[in-house]
């Protein structure tokens, strides 16, 4: 895909090459039940380049913990894209299960435990070294 190739771009060629972020289409999904935390942390990721091509619901709302789901060849730019989440994430290599995502962040309650601890009025996402 489009986002596979821009990363492997980003890790031959080093700080010069385009962002990695750019093609990757990402879907954030809340799988905890707190009103307005996948929205806000799309808002977050957004500002780092991250295009949200969906933001849905992962019912029902038990997830424990983050995570992220990704191809095995987008495995290292999901380990960065966890170190941008409130309350970090794991890494589960397999299907998106939608044509339109790249990879999949779903927001367990670890997130909105960290999410709640921050002021309401601060950016969700730590700025990445590109």
């Amino acid at each position: 895909s489009e986002a596979r190739t821009a990363w492997a771009a980003f890790v031959a060629s080093g700080a010069d090459a385009p962002s990695p972020w750019a093609a990757l289409r990402g879907e954030v999904s809340n799988g905890n039940g707190v009103e307005g935390v996948a929205r806000a942390v799309s808002r977050g990721i957004r500002k780092d380049g991250v295009r949200v091509a969906r933001i849905t619901n992962a019912k029902p709302f038990n997830k424990p913990r983050t995570y992220i789901v990704c191809q095995t060849d987008l495995r290292a730019q999901a380990l960065q894209l966890a170190e941008m989440l409130p309350g970090g994430a794991r890494v589960v290599i397999g299907s998106t299960a939608h044509r339109q995502v790249d990879m999949r962040v779903v927001l367990g309650a670890n997130s909105a435990l960290a999410w709640n601890r921050i002021p309401k009025n601060t950016v969700l996402v730590a700025e990445v070294a590109k």
